[in-house]
């Protein structure tokens, strides 16, 4: 009797991609779990080939016959072996066989729990699952996790980084994005309606902030924006973490970039403080105004009803630049009028358009409904999401922002649902898109 030969098939959910130049393999399964049968790692060119003709064949397939193929491809017939012991070729079950007895089932399934699913992987969430790892691809927008809170009321902004890895890494891929880029209407009128299309980003993690003192905390993202970023030619995007993070992140940017200016999107002034207070979400532009070199800053979006004025404050308005912002905020009646008369924004702009800018967003600038309450200190009257998308916009076209953070998303707060969860998919999207071009 004539004993066929075993099939075999490349393992499943084994993808490839390209970033940049760099090909890559990865578990096509990523989005949907964290417990991956592949690292995403980068592959030589060689290599993609082989896998990309294997999968080309009619599988599954005899190892013959995948020897053969390769051959046929010019490609060398050698390399199945060692893919077959990395069990990225592997030996193809026929669904048609009974699995009748219990003994045998049990057998059959034990030994495909041993070969397979104890190999699995824990991959660490990134953001939209792009490799640690990237070889030879060159990223232009760096994500930089910032898990910082500075009062005990913001506990939870310390966890958004990790949220927002993994609410990205479910919305998608970054192999499909690069590949293909995301439709969007927020491009229609620029007449290219995707988002991110070919480009590089890298997750370069978080900080680890666990018992620094504020000056280690500050030496680490001064070390951070000068080696991560600037030195390596990287557009920065922090996500925090309260937004005291960007007193230490403006700071380092503007003792390297002199003439750096501000551009602020919040509900509240984050400048009224009293004594007791030095370093908290509630004063990171009084303490840039007061500590920094920064001397230009354009609040939008302000909506604070009332706050007590207390003595730091009132030095604060002597300060000439300090006066000068003032007359650069900006209502959320403001912003409005901005959309509907861009005219207005270019009058505000125009004496301070010739210089680069740091973007700073708190989530707050949104409305309780538009952020579905996930932010320290909703305030109602809020910016919808098309009208941020559209005060972004107008932003972007006008001014030279070379980098941005996002900040007081608190996952534990409000209520998670589809239509926020893809806004902020999308504005990560959005700001890598504008970073990166």
């Amino acid at each position: 009797m004539k004993v066929e030969p075993s099939l075999y098939s490349l393992a499943p959910n084994l993808r490839l991609g390209r970033i940049g130049q760099q090909y890559y393999m990865y578990d096509g399964g990523l989005g949907l779990r964290r417990l991956a049968q592949y690292k995403s790692i980068p592959i030589s060119a060689g290599d993609h080939d082989t896998l990309q003709a294997i999968s080309d064949l009619d599988l599954p397939a005899s190892l013959d016959t995948i020897r053969e193929h390769l051959k046929e491809r010019n490609l060398k017939a050698t390399k199945v072996d060692p893919l077959v012991k990395d069990r990225l070729i592997v030996e193809h079950v026929a669904e048609s066989k009974a699995l009748t007895a219990r003994s045998f089932v049990r057998g059959l399934y034990a030994d495909r729990f041993e070969q397979r699913d104890m190999a699995r992987i824990v991959q660490a969430a990134t953001f939209f699952n792009v490799p640690q790892d990237l070889g030879a691809a060159t990223p232009v927008v760096g994500i930089k996790g910032v898990p910082l809170s500075t009062l005990s009321r913001n506990k939870g902004t310390e966890a958004a980084p990790d949220y927002l890895r993994h609410l990205s890494g479910g919305f998608a891929n970054w192999f499909d994005i690069h590949r293909d880029g995301v439709f969007s209407d927020l491009c229609l009128g620029s007449g290219v309606p995707t988002i991110a299309q070919d480009l590089v980003i890298a997750d370069l993690g978080n900080f680890d902030f666990q018992d620094d003192t504020l000056a280690t905390i500050f030496g680490k993202v001064d070390q951070s924006v000068c080696d991560e970023f600037l030195e390596a030619g990287v557009r920065p995007l922090f996500v925090g973490g309260d937004h005291a993070i960007t007193f230490p992140v403006v700071d380092a940017l503007q003792k390297r970039i002199p003439d750096l200016g501000l551009l602020h999107l919040d509900a509240h002034h984050d400048v009224l403080f009293g004594d007791h207070i030095q370093y908290s979400h509630a004063s990171v532009i009084s303490n840039l105004i007061f500590y920094s070199g920064i001397d230009t800053v354009f609040s939008f979006g302000l909506r604070t009803r009332a706050d007590l004025v207390g003595p730091q404050t009132s030095d604060l308005l002597k300060l000439p630049h300090a006066r000068r912002w003032w007359s650069r905020a900006s209502t959320i009646n403001d912003c409005r009028r901005y959309l509907m008369s861009p005219s207005l924004l270019d009058t505000l702009l125009k004496d301070d358009a010739d210089r680069p800018y740091f973007l700073t967003i708190d989530l707050d600038v949104l409305s309780p409904d538009a952020i579905s309450g996930r932010v320290m200190t909703p305030v109602p009257d809020g910016l919808s999401w098309s009208e941020f998308f559209g005060l972004l916009e107008a932003l972007f076209e006008r001014l030279d922002i070379v980098g941005c953070d996002i900040t007081e998303l608190n996952p534990y707060f409000g209520t998670a649902n589809e239509q926020t969860n893809e806004a902020l998919c999308l504005l990560l999207l959005y700001l890598i898109e504008k970073l990166g071009r």
